[in-house]
């Protein structure tokens, strides 16, 4: 049902989650690049955290122009 009536998506909801999403792996991130970067699952979790945070930036954006558009 779903796909014949979508519902629609408040861009500002969707931004605010993103940029808190940015926070917390940033976080993450700093936090564990002052731990053991020798260690192969710290330096694993950095990457993962980091990538997650640049997955974050782009549903901000998306939720920017939603926002703006109404698209």
């Amino acid at each position: 049902m779903r796909f014949s009536s979508p519902v629609d998506v408040g861009g500002k909801g969707v931004a605010l989650v993103a940029a808190l999403g940015i926070a917390a792996n940033l976080a993450t991130a700093g936090f564990l690049m002052r731990a053991d970067r020798e260690n192969l699952n710290v330096r694993a979790t950095l990457v993962h955290s980091l990538i997650d945070a640049t997955s974050c930036a782009a549903v901000l954006l998306s939720g920017v122009i939603v926002a703006a558009t109404g698209f």
